[in-house]
């Protein structure tokens, strides 16, 4: 893939080196007072690459990263496998929270010990 990546930005250089040799051209003509010649196919090939060189550049790009997207951090993973551990047996995937008087009133993790939610304590 990198060796289609770096054929194109040789075809590229050379695209914008004749681009470049034509816009002397066309001073030079403008300097004699004369028409200035026009490239169409210059700007065909310059137009009829881009789309190959926006795909090889994505491809080449994907293959670099794919392995971070596809498979991630397995530390990060992990993390927030321990995260969501205390969410599996909860009904709907949902922590229940039920106030709980105490020194501080506050929200505490309510214990399920039925499917029914019960009055709060």
């Amino acid at each position: 893939m990198r060796h289609n990546v770096d054929a194109l930005e040789k075809v590229s250089a050379a695209l914008e080196e004749a681009r470049l040799e034509c816009e002397a051209i066309n001073r030079d003509e403008q300097l004699f007072d004369w028409s200035m010649t026009q490239f169409p196919q210059l700007e065909a090939m310059m137009q009829a690459k881009d789309p190959y060189e926006k795909l090889w550049n994505t491809a080449y790009h994907f293959s670099l990263v794919s392995e971070q997207w596809l498979h991630g951090n397995s530390v990060l993973f992990f993390f927030l496998l321990l995260l969501l551990l205390p969410f599996r047996h909860s009904p709907m995937g949902v922590r229940q929270f039920r106030l709980v008087p105490s020194s501080r009133t506050a929200l505490k993790p309510a214990r399920l010990s039925s499917a029914r939610p019960g009055p709060l304590a």
